[in-house]
């Protein structure tokens, strides 16, 4: 049984008042990444947005792209639900990049900004990445 995206985070399982800091934090890099685009955000001030101390930010985000990557994976996982073992394998196939371009394409610059993060070096995002493309080829296998 797998833990649910959102008590778990690439450092450390989370108890209900660390995963509502860090879905605080999520929901804050996405409304800057809106706002003013990758190159102005920055988890100290994805922490002010959020109400959360910046040491507190830096315990769960070791860098903005970790941060970003974090909030990928979280929604990708929240989005792109399993595909409907009835249909046909090519339907289960096209349903399951639907899902993924829908996260991609649905929250204004976080795919431009995601993929910026997951090339990245940082050991974080690459565990995310590495993270993101099992989830992806999971559900394409299913």
């Amino acid at each position: 049984m797998s833990t649910p995206v959102e008590v778990e985070s690439t450092r450390r399982r989370l108890n209900p008042q660390q995963a509502e800091k860090i879905a605080k934090m999520a929901d804050a890099a996405v409304e800057i990444l809106v706002a003013e685009g990758f190159d102005a955000l920055s988890v100290r001030d994805v922490a002010k947005r959020a109400g959360v101390a910046p040491a507190t930010a830096y315990t769960y985000f070791s860098s903005k792209s970790h941060l970003v990557a974090e909030v990928f994976w979280r929604r990708l996982a929240a989005g792109v639900p399993e595909s409907d073992p009835s249909l046909p394998p090519t339907e289960r196939v096209a349903q399951v990049l639907r899902g993924v371009s829908m996260v991609v394409a649905g929250e204004g610059q976080l795919g431009g900004a995601v993929t910026v993060a997951l090339l990245g070096g940082d050991p974080d995002s690459q565990h995310l990445r590495l993270r993101i493309g099992g989830f992806i080829h999971e559900r394409l296998n299913a």
